[in-house]
């Protein structure tokens, strides 16, 4: 098996690091060959350059780490965020059915004439469904029914902040 040259290690061509270390190419290509000794100045240099790359992919890998973390805790907000938004959703659809079945009560109740004064049982059944339908109509709902709209509105603003999170994460534009 072929061993990796400094060169591959570092990502150069081979006259870029010996114009680093002050050498001609034939000089690094015979020393990477095993064949020449670099000279003292150059040898030195090598060194600080093999610990820089090396220091550099600490560092990077460090990054990549920490890019995960992030990544991942973007992704359980995200997923979190998404089941907030469809339980949101679940509220305000109940919510709506409730005003809509109110608004059939009332259209209902609306439909018979009743004297007030007869007291009969249609009457009071009547009544009731009309004190029903307006509190299922009554400015609490509506108010709880905007609320969860707004709430709605946030979190899918969130949502979307979140995959822009996650793909500047990933380095993804």
């Amino acid at each position: 098996m072929k061993r990796e040259t400094i060169t591959k290690q570092l990502g150069l061509k081979q006259q870029d690091v010996a114009t680093l270390l002050g050498v001609s190419r034939a000089q690094w290509s015979m020393f990477e060959s095993g064949k020449r000794q670099l000279p003292a100045v150059a040898t030195q240099k090598l060194s600080e350059l093999l610990q820089r790359a090396q220091q550099n992919t600490a560092k990077r890998k460090l990054d990549f780490d920490k890019n995960n973390i992030i990544v991942e805790h973007l992704q359980r907000l995200l997923k979190e965020n998404e089941y907030q938004l469809a339980t949101n959703a679940r509220k305000i659809a109940t919510l709506l059915k409730k005003q809509e079945a109110a608004k059939k009560l009332m259209g209902f109740a609306d439909g018979f004439d009743f004297d007030k004064a007869s007291g009969n049982i249609a009457d009071a059944i009547v009544k009731r469904i009309s004190a029903k339908a307006l509190n299922d109509l009554g400015n609490d709902k509506i108010k709880g029914l905007l609320t969860l709209e707004i709430r709605q509105e946030v979190l899918e603003h969130e949502r979307n902040l979140l995959k822009m999170k996650i793909l500047s994460a990933q380095g993804k534009p």
